[in-house]
């Protein structure tokens, strides 16, 4: 079983793999920079894979990809004979017949890196390009790049050359891309450009645009570029991870640029549960003097030595241990508090009873039993708590339930749980 670092990153494992288990919408999962999102998710794909499942994995540019294969992430969660390779396309290749290999091999493969641009084209294709639509889960890595991706648009672009390739002479965007699906021999990238600028044409909109260049080609210009993933993007086996999907707390503008309808009841964003220490040091002598440099030097010089504590060698940690330590330095603090009534646990706990509500613990002694409110006292201002404002949680789920922002919800901790 792989091993975290973090209870967080146990928890975004947790609930990707509750998702591919039972996707009811798509996933749309932040998790803070630093959590450990790659190694989480990778963990739950290997897993998925190993039980039989063929998944995908999108990102926006082949760079993002040969990086991805070259990390200590894949590389930790990988098991041996399970193949996992990355598709690209016939332009990468000197001769047909390598892409033909290449392309066969890929197809074989139980995990599949390709770009974001190369699901459209398969999408337009029915599966017919690199079988990512074939698939049953796709996972969109680095996702907050998708609403403005220049290389999803680079892709809706038939240049002169392309068409005179064909012998069509282009007169309307229309007229040429008709002309181009009517041939029997095209290049699977053209075909699907083509087909995404007769939808254009069909359908025109605001935020996109078709005509003619000024070289004789077609072009096709998005202002929502991830629109072009409407529809892959609302099938229920797809995951949109990334460290910045939401904004003040929001999905709403992700799914505004994406067109994305609902999504999954587990989509949610992780913050650590346990942050780093700020310390402050209250001085009353002139900024920037030289008594001053000398206080902060010291207090760098002070953090600095316990950050490198945790690296000295074996060998010397008796050494490190008698070096003596500062002490008696003056700290100001000044604390507040949210007032709570105790009132609100005794009625918790007699409505819906001393056990946990997400996973069922019962505990031996009360003590062990925690009141959670669904809206944290931190938000939102002076109140009036209602019994349906609160549930009852164990210690542990009572964490797990503000690992996320917002809270996670208690179906939501029940589905985790189940799977963690």
């Amino acid at each position: 079983m792989q091993k975290f670092r973090s209870q967080d990153q146990a928890n975004f494992n947790a609930i990707i793999k509750a998702h591919m288990a039972d996707p009811d919408a798509p996933l749309l999962l932040e998790g803070a920079t630093g959590l450990g999102k790659t190694r989480a998710y990778l963990s739950a794909v290997i897993q998925a894979a190993e039980s039989g499942k063929r998944i995908a994995i999108a990102l926006p540019s082949h760079q993002l990809i040969d990086q991805l294969l070259a990390s200590s992430d894949l590389a930790a969660t990988t098991v041996s004979g399970l193949s996992v390779k990355a598709f690209k396309p016939a332009g990468f290749f000197e001769n047909r017949k390598a892409y033909t290999e290449h392309k066969d091999s890929v197809l074989q493969a139980k995990v599949m890196l390709c770009t974001c641009a190369s699901v459209i084209i398969d999408h337009r294709l029915k599966g017919g390009y690199n079988g990512v639509m074939d698939r049953d889960y796709i996972v969109f890595d680095e996702a907050d790049q998708l609403p403005a991706s220049a290389a999803l648009q680079s892709d809706c672009v038939i240049t002169s050359a392309q068409f005179k390739e064909m012998g069509i002479k282009v007169e309307t965007a229309e007229q040429a891309v008709r002309a181009a699906l009517a041939k029997k021999e095209v290049e699977p990238e053209v075909k699907a450009q083509a087909l995404m600028i007769l939808e254009a044409v069909q359908e025109p909109t605001w935020f996109y645009k078709t005509g003619v260049t000024d070289d004789g080609g077609v072009m096709l210009f998005h202002q929502l570029p991830g629109r072009l993933l409407k529809q892959v993007a609302n099938q229920n086996n797809v995951a949109f991870i990334s460290a910045t999907l939401s904004i003040a707390g929001s999905f709403d503008d992700f799914k505004r640029a994406m067109g994305i309808q609902t999504v999954s009841k587990l989509s949610n964003t992780i913050e650590p549960i346990k942050h780093g220490k700020l310390y402050f040091h209250v001085s009353d002598l002139e900024v920037d003097t030289p008594e001053w440099m000398g206080i902060v030097q010291k207090t760098v010089d002070e953090a600095r030595s316990k950050a490198i504590e945790s690296f000295v060698p074996k060998r010397f940690s008796s050494q490190w241990a008698d070096k003596g330590v500062l002490e008696a330095s003056r700290v100001e603090v000044t604390l507040s508090k949210l007032e709570r009534d105790l009132t609100v646990r005794k009625k918790a706990l007699s409505y819906y009873g001393q056990y946990c509500l997400a996973c069922g613990f019962k505990p031996k002694h009360i003590s062990q039993i925690e009141v959670h409110h669904l809206l944290p006292l931190s938000e939102g201002g002076e109140r009036l708590t209602n019994i349906q404002d609160v549930a009852v949680l164990c210690a542990s789920c009572h964490r797990l339930a503000h690992s996320t922002k917002p809270p996670m919800s208690v179906e939501a901790m029940k589905i985790v749980n189940d799977y963690f």
